[in-house]
C-alpha cells in the first residue's frame, strides 16, 4: 500500500519483495517508511545494507507498507474507531498485528504537510516546485547514507522558506478567523461579547517594494539607499482589524497573492533558496554531518522586516566565513560540521551578531593554527 505522496528508493520493488520473502511465518504487516533514531532489532538481512527488523517503537504513518490478508482482516475488523488510520500502527497490539519493518526505510514521506502549506500559501504549481526541489535530495540522502534524515530536514525547512513572510501573508494572518477566535477565547476570554483588535504596523521601504516588479523595485531601493532611507524610514499605522474598513484593507492586501510570483521579493527568495539547496547537496558529497548542519542553517532566516534582515545577514556571514571555506577544504572535514553548528547556534542565541563575531574569530583562529602547523 502506497500513499500518492511517497518517494520510493531506486530499487524499492526488489527490497520490498526481499522483505516479504524474509518475513517469518505469521507476519501481518511490514512497514516500509519509518526511520527511528534508536536502532530496531534485526530479523533478516535484505542486502544493500538493509534489514528486516522488529521495532522498539512502532511507527505512526501509513505512507508505505505491505499487509497480509490476515493482517488486513485484523486491522479492518468491525469496532468503534476514534483515531486516524495511521495511528492504528502505533497501537498495533490492540489489533493483534504482528508488525515488522525495513531499516533503513525504503520509502520516504515527501513532505505532504509542506505541499498543503504551499498550496494554501500560493498555488498548486508552487507546491510542485517544492516537490521538484526535493527530488535531488533523495539522491543526496542515499549517497551519504543518511537514512532519510537529510530529506526530512530539507523538506521541513524548505516548506518554511518557500512560505516566507511577506505583506500578503501578514495580511492573511491578521484577518484569519482562527486568530480572532483565539484572541476572544484565550486572551480576552469573551463569549459572544463585542471586542476590537488593533494592529500596529511599521512597514519600511523594503516591505512596500515586495510586490513591485523587480525592475521598478530595484530603482526605488537604489534611490532609498542613496538617500539613507533604508532601515531608517518607516510608515507607522494603526488598523482596527475588527472594523469593516480595517478588515477590507487587510483583505485587499491578501487578495494580491496572484501578484507574488512576479514581485521583487519572490525573485530574491527563490534565488536564495536555490543557493542554499546547492550548498546542502555539495555538503552531502563531503559528509552527512556537514550537509545536515548546512540544511539546519535555514532556521536563521525567519520572520518579517528587521528580524528577517538580521537573520539573512547572519546566514550570509556564516555562508561566506564558514560554509564555503569548509566545502573548499579550508576547514578540516572532522571540524567542518561542528564549525557550522557552532556558528549557527551563536547567531540564534544572539541575533544582533556579537556572539557570532566571537565564534567566527575562534573558528578563524583554529584554522590559522592548523595552517601554521602544516
Amino acid at each position: 500500500m502506497l500513499e500518492d505522496d511517497a518517494i520510493l528508493d531506486g530499487d524499492f520493488e526488489r527490497k520490498a519483495r526481499e522483505a516479504i520473502r524474509a518475513a517469518p511465518a505469521g507476519w501481518d504487516c511490514i512497514h516500509l517508511s519509518t526511520n527511528f533514531k534508536r536502532s530496531p532489532f534485526p530479523v533478516a538481512d535484505l542486502g544493500s545494507n538493509h534489514c528486516l527488523v522488529r521495532y522498539m517503537r512502532l511507527p505512526v504513518n501509513s505512507v508505505a507498507y505491505v499487509i497480509s490478508l490476515a493482517g488486513a482482516q485484523k486491522l479492518m475488523a468491525p469496532r468503534y474507531r476514534v483515531r486516524p488510520f495511521d495511528v492504528e500502527f502505533r497501537l498495533a497490539w490492540e489489533s493483534g498485528l504482528e508488525m515488522l519493518g525495513t531499516f533503513p526505510a525504503i520509502a520516504q514521506v515527501n513532505g505532504l504537510e509542506g505541499v498543503r502549506r504551499l498550496i494554501h500559501y500560493q498555488s498548486v504549481p508552487y507546491a510542485w516546485l517544492y516537490l521538484s526541489r526535493l527530488r535531488p535530495m533523495i539522491e543526496a540522502d542515499q549517497l551519504m547514507g543518511a537514512q532519510g534524515r537529510l530529506l526530512k530536514e530539507v523538506a521541513r525547512h524548505l516548506a518554511v522558506r518557500m512560505s516566507y513572510e511577506d505583506v500578503v501573508r501578514v495580511a492573511q494572518a491578521k484577518i484569519a478567523p482562527a486568530r480572532m477566535q483565539r484572541i476572544a477565547q484565550e486572551e480576552l476570554r469573551v463569549n459572544g461579547e463585542p471586542f476590537s483588535v488593533h494592529d500596529f504596523l511599521k512597514p519600511g521601504i523594503e516591505e512596500l517594494c515586495q510586490l513591485l516588479p523587480p525592475f521598478m523595485a530595484r530603482r526605488i531601493l537604489r534611490l532609498a539607499e542613496r538617500k539613507g532611507w533604508l532601515g531608517r524610514v518607516y510608515f507607522g499605522m494603526e488598523i482596527n482589524s475588527t472594523s469593516i474598513s480595517g478588515y477590507l484593507r487587510f483583505l485587499m492586501l491578501a487578495k494580491l497573492r496572484p501578484l507574488r510570483p512576479h514581485g521583487h521579493r519572490f525573485k530574491q527568495e527563490q534565488q536564495q533558496i536555490d543557493s542554499w539547496l546547492a550548498l546542502v547537496r555539495e555538503g552531502a558529497r563531503h559528509s552527512a554531518g556537514l550537509a545536515l548542519e548546512i540544511a539546519d542553517c535555514a532556521r536563521l532566516i525567519k520572520g518579517y522586516g528587521d528580524t528577517h534582515a538580521r537573520g539573512l545577514a547572519n546566514y550570509r556571514t556564516i555562508e561566506d566565513r564558514v560554509i564555503r571555506p569548509a566545502l573548499a577544504g579550508q576547514i578540516p572535514a572532522a571540524q567542518a560540521a561542528d564549525a557550522v553548528a557552532n556558528a549557527r547556534t551563536a547567531a540564534l542565541l544572539d541575533p544582533e551578531g556579537e556572539g557570532l563575531a566571537r565564534c567566527l574569530a575562534d573558528i578563524g583562529g583554529q584554522t590559522a593554527l592548523r595552517v601554521a602547523a602544516e
